[in-house]
């Protein structure tokens, strides 16, 4: 028989090892480090650059808002009166004794003020003069003095439209 292959011709299989299972601890040890692996690599590169993300949109809509109002404090202006002394009305030795501070955001208010400091002075001795006993002894007389300057200041300072638009009392004393 020709056609059969001797044995000395047929290649020699090599002995196989047999596979030994994977032990059973070892899929809870490669759980135990693959988790806290996964988790510190999430946290890392997904969830905390989109905390980071909302972060910097909420400072940033944050640092606006404090931009705009730093514009409109640079935007207010201020003109000082300071320990302006007179007579109540009819009255004997009673004084009323203010110092105030005029705010405006009129592009010209320094130079309007400045100007008319004098008139400024006139309209507020004008409305402190005509206080009574009476109108100083009235509750909320700080507010309706107030309100009684800006209109005597600003009617003073035409024709420039609503120059002061608030007053701060630091000092208010009727003796």
């Amino acid at each position: 028989m020709a056609d059969e292959p001797d044995d000395d011709d047929l290649p020699i299989a090599e002995p196989t090892e047999s596979k030994k299972p994977t032990p059973v601890w070892m899929l809870p040890l490669f759980l135990t480090f693959l988790i806290p692996v996964v988790t510190v690599v999430t946290m890392v590169y997904l969830i905390i650059p989109m905390w980071q993300d909302k972060q910097d949109a909420r400072e940033g809509k944050g640092r606006i808002a404090e931009a705009e109002a730093l514009q409109k404090m640079e935007a207010r202006k201020t003109f000082i009166v300071k320990e302006l002394v007179t007579n109540l009305a009819n009255v004997d030795g009673r004084y009323i004794r203010v110092s105030f501070t005029l705010e405006g955001t009129h592009p010209m208010f320094e130079d309007i003020v400045n100007i008319n400091e004098a008139r400024i002075l006139d309209a507020t001795i004008g409305v402190l003069q005509t206080l009574t006993l009476r109108d100083v002894d009235k509750g909320s007389v700080k507010n309706r003095i107030r309100a009684n300057l800006i209109e005597h200041i600003n009617r003073q300072l035409e024709p420039a439209p609503h120059v002061v638009e608030k007053l701060y009392f630091s000092e208010f004393v009727i003796q």
